[in-house]
């Protein structure tokens, strides 16, 4: 019952997270396949009887029967996984355990790190044959991979009574979890810079498009030269990109229309062409060190608009 139960949660966890729209596949979101882990009969009667716990009805009020573990890459992912947990009809969700409240409580302290949930279903039912009681809880553990890899290295050494570590080994441990939380708030200072520049880089790509099928009027092809072609001259892409690049091809340069409809390669069916005439007419002297585009691609482009390629011999 207690695995069917797990692997079920399993199961409707993972379909919430494949229905949202992640800048990563589900099975690279959640860094480590989640796997069910039914306590052991061992386990279950030394934490019931030998670990100080004082349980008044030990088999129903230990909640971590059956578990199993997140493991995602920022602290920022770890929210978007209790909404999923929190927001579920099928089972009500309570928090056991808050590193961020662990935190505030002893701001001094560096610590074991992690989010913890009891899911409860409601309800008896069925899966698969295998009836669910009602009330059956299932631990949910929520881990950055650094949060992982420091539990994985230190939990049963120093946080479990089996073992009492030296005060060395207990400061080693807490300067590493330091170490991992700033790594943490660095790690999310890049995530949202590189958010920044993709958010620009796919603003530009939108007027491009809206452009390409306005004026253009050609089916583009989706290749990844578009956006190659896109890193590198955003530089030089207008403020209200959409309204001067459509006016400089209608109004300033119409005769590009008939020049990037006749000519059948790959590049002139990327929207991107037409942020590289721009960028060509307004910055035609600029160096093209590194552009996806090369030299003998790049120079009947200038040559449409009356220039030569920087660096081309007369």
């Amino acid at each position: 019952m207690y695995a069917a139960w797990g692997n079920f949660v399993i199961n409707k966890v993972m379909e919430k997270i494949e229905s949202l729209s992640l800048d990563v596949e589900p099975e690279i979101f959640i860094r480590i396949p989640p796997k069910c882990r039914v306590k052991e009969e061992s386990s279950l009667l030394a934490k019931a009887f030998h670990r100080n716990k004082n349980y008044k009805n030990p088999y129903n009020d230990i909640e971590d029967k059956v578990g199993f573990r997140l493991v995602v890459l920022l602290l920022d992912d770890i929210k978007i996984v209790e909404e999923i947990i929190t927001d579920s009809s099928l089972w009500n969700a309570s928090k056991a355990r808050d590193f961020e409240e662990e935190k505030t409580l002893k701001p001094f302290e560096f610590d074991y790190q992690s989010v913890h949930y009891i899911i409860r279903n409601s309800s008896e039912f069925l899966i698969d044959d295998v009836k669910i009681d009602a009330g059956i809880p299932c631990e949910i553990q929520i881990r950055t991979m650094l949060q992982h890899a420091y539990a994985e290295l230190t939990h049963d050494t120093i946080y479990k009574p089996s073992v009492q570590a030296e005060p060395d080994v207990k400061r080693a441990a807490a300067k590493s979890m330091a170490l991992i939380e700033a790594t943490s708030d660095y790690f999310s200072t890049v995530k949202n810079t590189i958010q920044s520049a993709k958010g620009s880089e796919e603003n530009i790509n939108k007027s491009l498009k809206d452009i390409y099928n306005e004026i253009i009027k050609l089916s583009y092809e989706e290749s990844p030269l578009n956006l190659m072609i896109i890193d590198y001259y955003k530089k030089y892409a207008p403020e209200k990109t959409y309204e001067k690049l459509r006016e400089f091809l209608i109004s300033k340069k119409p005769f590009l229309i008939s020049r990037i409809r006749k000519r059948e390669s790959l590049l002139y069916r990327q929207p991107a062409i037409i942020l590289v005439y721009w960028a060509v007419s307004n910055y035609p002297n600029e160096p093209i060190d590194s552009s996806p585009i090369s030299d003998k691609e790049l120079a009947p482009i200038y040559s449409d608009l009356g220039r030569r390629l920087p660096g081309a011999s007369v």
